[in-house]
């Protein structure tokens, strides 16, 4: 065979793209569909969960998210249910880093964050977006089926306390629009200073 000839290489999958032709390059993935809170907007008493047999093993949503990247995905977002109620879900996150995702962000309640902010960050999570309901306590017991605030604002500040590279966005729903977004030193978040938005985050 002449040195010079080429053998064809597979072809790259094709580029995701909507009916119109732009790009999608998002993904959003529900690790669970359990959750730490009963709101009662999101998830009644009476609600029955799935068997765990039914819901993607961590091997399975990482060859998944692999061939979405391949097509050219960038962005993936974990969400719940709760994502840290899920056993081992910071092990995920480096699954899928290593996987190739650009931006790797989570939705989370925070009544977790506390104790996984920092591996978390460490495995390679990019952006924490906290739904934070209310800042009032007793609104938030209401609303969120008997929970405590104060476990949410503990993880909130754990979250700003990890010196890494992470946005954190906190989406406060019934007390008049959002709360702000923090953003650690290096970002260029000038105006969005930590100091701030974490003087407001006490009721």
């Amino acid at each position: 065979m002449d040195n010079k000839t080429k053998i064809p290489s597979k072809a790259p999958p094709e580029l995701l793209t909507d009916r119109f032709g732009r790009r999608l390059n998002y993904l959003r993935v529900s690790v669970t569909d359990r959750c730490n809170q009963r709101c009662a907007y999101c998830a009644p008493y009476s609600e029955k969960f799935k068997n765990r047999e039914d819901i993607l093993s961590f091997d399975e949503i990482t060859r998944l998210v692999s061939l979405m990247v391949s097509m050219g995905v960038e962005k993936v977002r974990l969400t719940g249910g709760e994502p840290l109620v899920r056993k081992d879900v910071t092990d995920l996150v480096s699954m899928l880093k290593d996987a190739g995702v650009k931006d790797l962000s989570m939705t989370t309640n925070a009544v977790l964050l506390e104790r996984f902010a920092s591996t978390l960050t460490l495995n390679g999570l990019n952006r924490i977006n906290v739904s934070l309901d209310s800042l009032n306590p007793e609104k938030f017991k209401l609303i969120s089926g008997g929970g405590d605030i104060v476990p949410v604002l503990r993880g909130i500040e754990a979250a700003l306390g990890v010196q890494h590279h992470h946005l954190l966005a906190v989406a406060q729903h019934f007390d008049g629009g959002p709360l702000g977004l923090i953003v650690p030193a290096g970002h260029g978040g000038e105006g969005l200073g930590d100091q701030r938005v974490r003087a407001n985050l006490h009721p």
